[in-house]
């Protein structure tokens, strides 16, 4: 139990570690012009745009989530130890804080209403999704070539999949059609 607590704080700092890296790349090494022309500003405006909203988005956004959840899945099934999704989660982590501190040149204080509203609510789905990942990339490490995922596991991990996929749907519809709904509030007041 104290291992599995201990893993849950080595991912965090892990996160936080790629947050800060990011902060200080946007920081050091991104112009305000860069900031002002970034794709992160280019999609709240595309986002914003009627014409660009509805199936053709939706089969888009989900091809993408589905594609990452495929590779991801297959990095557990390939790979014996979760340093693939260490180096994922820095490398998110840096995109994350690389993205806030972006908005945060751009935008000043704004930019914490704008993350919030550009994750919201499909990030509500897409998190759990990696955090059943971390999970099972961490079973999948302990139990090294056991038969957790090998004999008996088969009905289990078809649960999880489907529940992946339903998550990672059910995610692409709300960034879809729910999220751009908030990105127009919020482009008003930027």
């Amino acid at each position: 139990m104290q291992r599995d607590g201990n893993r849950k704080y080595q991912w965090f700092l892990i996160f936080c570690t790629g947050l800060a890296v990011g902060a200080v790349i946007a920081c050091f090494w991104t112009d305000m012009e860069t900031a002002q022309n970034s794709s992160i500003i280019s999609y709240l405006k595309m986002m914003n745009d009627t014409k660009t909203q509805g199936m053709g988005t939706f089969i888009f956004v989900c091809i993408r989530r589905l594609m990452t959840a495929a590779a991801l899945a297959g990095m557990i099934y390939m790979f014996h130890t979760p340093v693939g999704f260490y180096i994922l989660t820095l490398l998110l982590g840096s995109a994350f804080g690389y993205l806030m501190a972006v908005l945060a040149m751009v935008y000043s204080l704004k930019s914490c209403l704008a993350m919030i509203v550009l994750m919201m609510p499909q990030y509500l789905f897409y998190i759990p999704v990696y955090i059943i990942y971390l999970k099972l990339a961490d079973a999948k490490a302990a139990s090294s070539h056991k038969s957790t995922f090998n004999n008996g596991g088969h009905k289990i991990l078809a649960i999880i999949g489907s529940a992946v996929f339903i998550l990672v749907l059910t995610g692409s519809l709300m960034e879809s059609y729910v999220n751009p709904l908030f990105v127009k509030k919020i482009v008003k007041i930027f």
